[in-house]
């Protein structure tokens, strides 16, 4: 159960603010609330949900200085894992990640935001797999385990349904270009590049939720 719920909020599943019912959970997925109740503790202790009396259970929504703070890390983490992978990746992770990358160009231009955002984690977690790194995946997964759902906030601010599509595929086909030239340097650019257009979308970071002063 808690492998379940994880992958759901890593695949931003869910979107930021949104009430989930234990319950309903339960019978999404066939089981007693137990175990629902037991992934869920597990989960508010990582930060990636929150518990609401008499209500059940909430999808954060971080604070601009908090997704900056995330988002920061994420940076430094995610493109030396892709500097990594460019020296291990094999044929067929990219032959994975070409499909991915289609599939998800094809999920936005038919507004199926869910699917894309599910085939973008994807996309993303099979090249710091092909790092072969132990020690960095862990990391970050437990930094989009809070970021994930924001990036419903991401695809708003990007654009139309159009707008979407050519935005990942831009910076994902340059990601792959450079994994597939095994180029270390390019490869870190690329995945600097793909996150850090995020920094230049002023109205993602307006639509977080405001600092506390």
């Amino acid at each position: 159960m808690y492998r379940d719920l994880k992958q759901a909020i890593l695949g931003a599943q869910v979107k930021p603010g949104e009430i989930l019912s234990i319950r309903v959970i339960a019978e999404d997925f066939n089981t007693s609330t137990m175990p629902v109740r037991e992934a869920a503790a597990r989960l508010i202790s990582e930060g990636a949900l929150e518990a609401i009396p008499n209500r059940g259970l909430r999808v954060p929504t971080l604070t601009k200085s908090r997704a900056k703070e995330i988002f920061d890390i994420r940076v430094i983490l995610e493109s030396y894992a892709c500097e990594i992978a460019a020296a291990h990746v094999t044929k067929t992770e990219l032959d994975v990640l070409k499909r991915l990358e289609r599939q998800m160009e094809q999920a936005f231009a038919e507004n199926n935001v869910k699917r894309g955002l599910r085939l973008n984690m994807e996309f993303h977690f099979h090249i710091y797999k092909a790092a072969r790194c132990l020690t960095i995946l862990p990391l970050i997964e437990s930094l989009w385990l809070q970021y994930a759902p924001t990036l419903y906030n991401l695809m708003d601010a990007v654009g139309d349904t159009g707008t979407q599509a050519q935005f990942v595929h831009n910076h994902h086909s340059a990601i792959i270009e450079a994994l597939e030239q095994r180029s270390p340097h390019l490869a870190r650019n690329a995945m600097l590049d793909d996150l850090n257009s995020t920094a230049n979308i002023p109205a993602f970071w307006d639509k977080l939720g405001a600092d506390n002063s």
